[in-house]
């Protein structure tokens, strides 16, 4: 009677199951032909809102995905590592999540070892300059050390191209010294109190100066001041080491404040005025700021007095060749001078041997100077007589 009951509950069961089975079954199809029957209605509409959904979602997952990957609204003022000590340099940067990198490394004479002279990106007065995190920072610094290079030999070229080859080799001129020369070139050089010759293997520290000695042809010796205002060092130092002038002193006036201003100023006044002729070898003094207006106006007055500058210039080699034409005549006057002086001696001494013989021919010295004397008297009518000749000519 049991085994009975629970076979028929048992039945019972699997009958309500597969009932609902049957149930969910017929839900589904009628669910699942009712969507059919919309998309099959108006398939297009329904085709353009999935592109839309599918595009709305691709939209918000770039746009935050953007804004995390590219830290959006998160930015750092890049600061000033500029004439900072390396090591705080880096300090200050793990505080600001910022790395840095050393991507050159020069040597300036009145700068300390170690201290960062320039920076790419640098951050300017007019405008904040920012970056992200994690960011690199480009870094100049000054090194420690100079390495050594060895000293090329310029000489028996012209001034331009020995200190174009200096330079590019990483020299500069220290002092230029000039003579008098059959042609307008080095005659010789040195560096640190030695020689240079054309056999010479000496290394110098990069960025030492070069003493050079140059020739100049007689009547030569006046040259012209270039026009330096506005120029940057470098550019300055060149124009007068290439006209033949030295550099003197090296001034900045109050609104060069650091490394960067140092870099950026230029020649406001130059103590040999523009145009003006001196002697080669003077010596220039250069006086640089970061003031345009102040450059501005120097330059108007140094370019109206260039003119006046220029002509006496002019003038100066003009009575500085003049002066060589005469030296030059009265030199060619004083050679022919000591070459008539020297054949005088030399006839001198043929008379003096003529004498000596003489004395045996005559048998007496007297007798023999007397014959001397007449044949000199005789010499001397005949020069003064031709010398009166040549005159009346002329």
């Amino acid at each position: 009677m049991k085994k009975l009951q629970n076979k028929q509950k048992k039945e019972s069961t699997l009958n309500s199951a597969n009932e609902q089975a049957a149930t969910d079954m017929v839900g589904g199809q009628a669910n699942e032909s009712k969507f059919m029957r919309v998309y099959r209605r108006i398939p297009v509409l329904m085709n353009i809102l999935c592109i839309i959904v599918f595009g709305v979602v691709v939209v918000l997952m770039v746009y935050y995905g953007l804004r995390w990957g590219t830290r959006h609204n998160k930015a750092i003022k890049v600061p000033a590592f500029i004439e900072m000590s390396l090591e705080d340099a880096r300090k200050l940067a793990d505080e600001m999540d910022l790395e840095l990198v050393v991507r050159d490394s020069v040597y300036e004479t009145d700068i300390a070892g170690g201290l960062v002279v320039d920076q790419m990106p640098a951050p300017s007065t007019v405008r904040d300059v920012t970056v992200k995190p994690d960011r690199k920072i480009y870094l100049t610094v000054n090194a420690y050390a100079r390495r050594k290079v060895k000293v090329p030999y310029v000489g028996h070229v012209a001034l331009r191209q020995a200190i174009n080859q200096l330079e590019r080799e990483g020299f500069n001129i220290k002092e230029l010294t000039f003579v008098q020369h059959h042609a307008d070139i080095v005659t010789s050089q040195s560096v640190g109190g030695r020689t240079i010759t054309r056999t010479s293997d000496i290394l110098m520290p990069y960025g030492s100066g070069v003493n050079l000695t140059v020739g100049y042809r007689n009547g030569h010796h006046i040259t012209s001041v270039p026009r330096l205002i506005g120029m940057r060092l470098h550019q300055a130092q060149n124009a007068l080491w290439t006209s033949g002038l030295n550099v003197n002193k090296i001034e900045y006036d109050s609104t060069v404040t650091d490394l960067k201003s140092r870099r950026i100023a230029r020649v406001y006044m130059q103590t040999q005025p523009s145009k003006k002729g001196v002697k080669r070898g003077t010596k220039v003094s250069l006086y640089l700021t970061c003031d345009d207006k102040l450059i501005d106006s120097l330059s108007k007055i140094s370019d109206h007095n260039a003119k006046y500058l220029d002509e006496q210039r002019k003038l100066m080699e003009q009575e500085a060749q003049e002066e060589a034409r005469l030296q030059e005549e009265r030199e060619a006057k004083r050679r022919e001078e000591e070459e008539r002086r020297a054949a005088e001696a030399a006839e001198l001494l043929e008379s003096i041997e003529a004498v000596d013989g003489s004395t045996q021919i005559y048998g007496s010295e007297e007798e023999a100077k007397a014959v001397a004397e007449a044949t000199a008297a005789q010499q001397t009518a005949q020069q003064a007589t031709s010398t009166t000749d040549e005159e009346e000519f002329f």
